[in-house]
Parts: C-alpha cells; structure tokens; sequence
C-alpha cells in the first residue's frame, strides 16, 4: 500500500506558541511533515528543528513545503506572506489577520480561499458550536443583545506575551492582541456580516491599549434586524463575571469563556447547565489543524478560512482607529 501523501509544513517564527502548542501536535499527526524551522534566533530555531527531525534554515524555502505557519507579529508578516502567494504556497497566519478590513482583504485575495488560514482556534470550542446552534436554528427566538465582560489582570493568550514590548510590530495592545479571540467568538457565533463601532472608550498610550469599551451594532446572516453588541476589556483589573451573554427573545445564554466550563441558561427560577461541552486550549489547536487541512484537502473553505473572519479584522479596525491621537480614557 502507497504511503498517503504528508501535508509539509514550514514554520516562520519559533516562540512559545510554536513550542507548547503547534508543533507537539503537529507532530502527532500521520498525514504531516514538519520539514524546516525559521527564527530570527537560529539557535533557538536548531534546537525546536533537531527535537521534531526537521531543518533549521535562515531563510525560508517555500519549494519544499505546502503550507507555512507564520507565527511572527503582523509587522514581520510581508515578505513572507508575499513569497508564499508567489511560491502559490498555503498560510495559516496565527491572529490577528490584519489591523483592519482592508488589511485584512489585500491578505484574503492573494490566495485562494481554503489556502488562507487564521488562529482564531477557541471557534472550534464545543461551547461555541452550542452557542452558534442556539442562534442558527432559533431555539429561544431572535437575538436580542450580546454583551461581552473580559476583564482580567495582564490578560494574555498564547504567545502574546511581548506586544507591550514593540507595539509597531504587534498592531495593537491588549484587545487586537489578546481579547480578539473572545471577541470573535461573538462575531462567529452570531453569524456576524458587519459590525458598526457606536461608542469607545479606551485607556491607552499610543495604540497600546489596556483597557477598552465599546458598543456596536452587529448585522448577521440570519437575520436583517441590527443586534447590540457592548463589551469591556481590561488588563487593569478583574471581574468575577467576565463571559459572554446572548439574550434571545425567550432565554439569556451563559458562558465564561472558559475552555472547562459549559454554557448555561440563565432564568429566574435557576441557571440549567446545557449538557457538558467541555474542551482544552490544547483540544481547540487540534481542531483547528484539521480543519486547515481538511480545507486543503476539499478546497472549500471552512471555520479555521481567513475568509470567515473579515468581520473581526473590521472590527478592530474601527477600535484602533485614531487611538494614538486620542485623549479619551476609561471611567
């Protein structure tokens, strides 16, 4: 029997969330190859190489690979994503995609649908399938509201650990950085089109943001009535109620956002666990992966389709505009 053919990939960025998440399960995958490993730190790049039996190059080699993980900053993404669309080489991008909308489309049209990822992975929460059902099939009539509370001190995800540190290259603080994975969870589970900023108010210094607050109207695909959307997001203080809520006509769904916690229904007589949709950050990388690969595989573009996030990408682009002018502050 023919050995299947293996999904190559190069890797462009070798820092913490290569090392803890992306490459142990690539690794454990059958149908891929990790073939080299850039790093700005060769000698970090060698050592992660020679642990997973690939190559240290200082130079991609986009001939040798069907796919590229870029997990470097937005401002270290050009070269790279411009030889891969000429080498006509698959990306999945770590998040953000872009600063804005129109970023976020001169990325998109460069490749073809399926073959433009983005790590927006907590979407493959079984807890997000929930709440996106809830909205799709209309369990508890229309959505009425949502409203987001993502208040945690020096709230980081993944490798986002130095944006604080070069801004310029990152794009943006704590919100483009860190909470636009909470973020897109709305946008994902709502079926959200386009998002329409109101309101904002941020503590800031420059575009480096620590805390943000916004409302917004949100248009989705299932319905034509404009949805309210308010958020909080702060890396300054904690909140014991940080989570999502969607009200719908005849419920308010409940969850914290937690990979470990289910969604709940919120009710005046008590709160009912709906089933026991558990996951793992770990679990939520693993989903995202073959879901990236079955789009390469079917050519149709999926939740892991950097496509299907245009929205978020606009989204930020209208909090993070003009904010280094700006002398507004949270209250």
């Amino acid at each position: 029997m023919n050995e299947a053919k293996k999904n190559r990939i190069g890797i462009i960025g070798a820092g913490n969330i290569v090392e803890m998440a992306h490459l142990p399960l690539l690794n454990s995958r059958i149908d891929t190859q990790i073939v080299w490993i850039v790093d700005r730190d060769f000698t970090r790049a060698q050592r992660l190489a020679k642990s997973y039996g690939a190559q240290a190059l200082q130079v991609p080699d986009f001939a040798t690979i069907d796919l590229a993980l870029l997990a470097v900053p937005l401002g270290a993404r050009s070269p790279f994503i411009e030889a891969a669309a000429a080498a006509k080489v698959a990306i999945y991008c770590e998040k953000p995609a872009a600063r804005d909308q129109t970023e976020h489309q001169q990325l998109t049209a460069r490749f073809a649908p399926h073959a433009c990822a983005i790590g927006l992975q907590r979407r493959f929460y079984p807890q997000v399938a929930l709440l996106r059902q809830a909205n799709e099939r209309s369990w508890f009539g229309q959505l009425q509201s949502v409203k987001l509370l993502a208040c945690n001190f020096n709230l980081k995800s993944g490798g986002a650990t130095h944006f604080a540190q070069d801004v310029a290259q990152a794009g943006g603080g704590i919100t483009l950085e860190s909470a636009i994975h909470l973020v897109d969870i709305v946008l994902w589970s709502c079926f959200v089109q386009s998002i329409h900023v109101l309101k904002r108010a941020a503590f800031a210094q420059g575009l480096l943001d620590f805390e943000m607050r916004f409302s917004a109207d949100m248009q989705s695909t299932k319905s034509a009535r404009l949805v309210p959307f308010t958020a909080e997001i702060s890396s300054l203080r904690n909140d014991p109620n940080n989570g999502v809520e969607l009200h719908f006509e005849r419920a308010v769904l409940r969850w914290n956002c937690d990979a470990a916690s289910p969604v709940v229904l919120v009710s005046d007589t008590g709160n009912v666990v709906l089933g026991s949709q558990l996951s793992s950050i770990t679990a939520s990388f693993a989903e995202c992966w073959s879901a990236v690969f079955e789009a390469l595989r079917t050519q149709v573009p999926n939740a892991s389709s950097a496509c299907h996030s245009e929205a978020t990408s606009a989204l930020m682009g209208q909090l993070y505009q003009g904010l280094a002018s700006s002398t507004e502050q949270c209250t």
